[in-house]
């Protein structure tokens, strides 16, 4: 009778020597070998049933607070997981912006250096007039807008990417409001002021366009935050504008 005992004794340890007390945040005692452990739970033996506990749900372990741990650790790792796929698609965000930018850089390119020539022009113009009696100034001025005819032809045969058509006809159409001041000059200040009024109001719109143009195809925040300012910069200088015309008129 003892051996029997005996037996069933050490049958019994063999059973539960892997078991885990298991209190939950209910109250209740749940006791069964770990089967299974993940970063969220746990699956347990029951009375030979499989039994999935989660971590949120878990007090302790055999005593000891370790769903805390474990939650800790889930946190951290989805944390870490969050980052990465943040910092994956930053990269493919700008992969995706330089791919874009290396496509229409020659046509930017173009704009740019017939912009600048215009600017350069009307300099020159400008201080070539500035010593100069009217009859003189006059003829230094139809010097200036054959210069700027030709520019305009440059600007005409140029060929925008589908994404740049709104910005290019606003580009095209500060060509015009140029030529068109630049006719104006020795003429009344208030007809300058209007036609300048103008090309500034249609180059705010033109970098508008540019800049959604730039933000549907990945742009770094810091270049969308630097054609804000210029965009702002422009809008207080019309107000400025505006209210110079009207001190003229």
């Amino acid at each position: 009778m003892k051996k029997i005992l005996l037996v069933l004794a050490i049958i019994s340890m063999g059973l539960f020597c892997f078991a885990e007390s298991i209190v939950l945040n209910s109250g209740k005692t749940v006791t069964g070998k770990i089967l299974e452990k993940t970063d969220k739970s746990i699956k347990v033996d029951v009375e030979s049933i499989p039994v999935t506990y989660y971590f949120d749900e878990i007090k302790t372990i055999d005593g000891s607070v370790l769903s805390k741990q474990e939650e800790k650790i889930t946190v951290v790792d989805n944390t870490k997981a969050v980052e990465a796929k943040k910092i994956e698609e930053e990269n493919l965000k700008l992969k995706n912006w330089d791919n874009w930018l290396k496509s229409v850089e020659d046509y930017l390119k173009q704009v740019q250096a017939i912009s600048r020539e215009f600017h350069q022009i009307g300099e020159e113009a400008g201080t070539k007039m500035a010593p100069l009696d009217k009859k003189s100034k006059m003829a230094v001025l139809d010097e200036m807008l054959q210069k700027c005819e030709l520019l305009k032809k440059r600007s005409e045969i140029l060929s925008p990417p589908p994404e740049l058509r709104e910005y290019h006809e606003k580009f095209l159409k500060s060509v015009d409001l140029y030529l068109e001041f630049t006719g104006s000059l020795g003429k009344s200040e208030v007809n300058k002021a209007e036609i300048f009024q103008k090309l500034q109001n249609n180059a705010i719109g033109s970098m508008e366009d540019l800049r959604a143009a730039y933000v549907s195809h990945g742009a770094p925040s810091e270049l969308i935050s630097q054609m804000d300012i210029v965009i702002s910069r422009g809008k207080q200088l019309m107000e400025k504008m505006q209210q110079d015309i009207k001190k003229i008129k």
